[in-house]
């Protein structure tokens, strides 16, 4: 999807590290209070679903992709043609750029709290808008370079917060599962739709790294991986806060604020939350800078400054417009558009990767 299909720009231990870095972080703000107010102690429950999900996802594109080299744009172009596959990347273009509202607005609110700034204003959070653009404007090849890097932060970020966390959760909390029943951890499911699908990012990836044996089970095993962190992390966070759960609002600071280190020590928790949001200003910025490399291959734009500067020219005045309606904003994102984001992952994964299986086999 990205560029020619003859330069591999991806390692696939750097498609590994990707997950492990980048489809963490941003589920550790709004979503476990989130869910949390809709099924409680089976919070976990909906989250482990999701991340079920998405790796039978992955599983597929991996099955699908299997024998090509071809990227995504030109698999799609082989399967409906040019012109279908211009309004198939569309369709992906608006789910990027849907999928980019909700975090974007989190890291944005999360900073005005955390450092209690009397008079917020965008001009604070401009300065990630100027980092987008130089992500945006960069090739594939980054986001394999940043995957080798970054994914230690991630995870000793998140050791760390789970280190001062368990010991404060008390996991019979969860008990019984499956309590709240299946219509509430299904809809817990659904509202979590658009944290979760970054499965979605491996499409992208197929045609652009130089598969091998084993490669296939490595890669699914390192998005399970990170997607089992999550549902530790939701089992932790309501194992501390119980029938609470749903009003503490940001679970990546409150998660830790009770152990006993930090009363003696100060907010040791931060040097740990630090250390995710160095990542997580990737993983805000991946969907808009999938929308930009979408755009680039519909219109076949060589200046490489000019999608990232519109896409996030568009992106800051879309959170600036609703940044006074967040909460109805989320509300709106998560119920009516995430019948669209269901649409996307079960819907176009099927039916493009019968297309996929078929011009395989077929040699269409």
């Amino acid at each position: 999807m990205i560029t020619d299909t003859h330069e591999k720009q991806l390692k696939t231990r750097q498609i590994c590290l990707f997950f492990l870095a980048f489809t963490i972080t941003n589920k550790l703000f709004t979503l476990p209070s989130t869910i949390a107010s809709v099924c409680s102690s089976d919070a976990w429950l909906s989250s482990l679903f999701s991340v079920i999900i998405d790796t039978l996802s992955i599983v597929i594109m991996l099955v699908v992709s299997k024998n090509t080299d071809k990227d995504f744009f030109e698999l799609l172009t082989t399967a409906f043609s040019r012109v279908g596959a211009i309004i198939v990347s569309a369709i992906y273009f608006i789910y990027f750029f849907l999928k980019s509202i909700i975090p974007i607005m989190e890291q944005r609110e999360y900073i005005d709290l955390t450092l209690y700034i009397p008079n917020p204003s965008f001009l604070y959070f401009l300065p990630f808008f100027i980092t987008c653009i130089y992500i945006c404007s960069k090739k594939l090849r980054l986001l394999g370079r940043l995957s080798d890097i970054l994914f230690t932060t991630t995870l000793l970020g998140f050791i760390t917060l789970m280190a001062l966390s368990v010991p404060h959760a008390d996991f019979s909390n969860l008990l019984p599962v499956g309590i709240n029943g299946v219509k509430k951890i299904f809809s817990g499911t659904f509202l979590s739709l658009n944290w979760f699908g970054d499965c979605v990012y491996f499409l992208f990836f197929i045609g652009n790294f130089k598969r091998s044996k084993k490669d296939g089970i490595k890669i699914t095993l390192s998005y399970l991986f990170s997607g089992l962190l999550i549902v530790l992390f939701s089992m932790v966070f309501y194992g501390i806060f119980t029938s609470i759960a749903y009003r503490q609002k940001f679970s990546l600071t409150e998660i830790s604020k009770y152990t006993t280190i930090i009363n003696s020590t100060g907010r040791f928790d931060y040097l740990a939350i630090m250390l995710l949001l160095v990542s997580n200003v990737i993983t805000i910025s991946l969907p808009l800078f999938f929308c930009c490399k979408i755009l680039e291959r519909i219109f076949t734009v060589k200046n490489r400054f000019i999608m990232p500067v519109t896409i996030s020219a568009l992106s800051l005045l879309v959170n600036v417009l609703i940044y006074e309606h967040v909460y109805s904003t989320q509300k709106t994102l998560i119920t009516f558009f995430g019948i669209f984001y269901c649409f996307i992952l079960d819907f176009f994964r099927d039916k493009i990767g019968q297309k996929f299986v078929y011009y395989r086999l077929y040699k269409i």
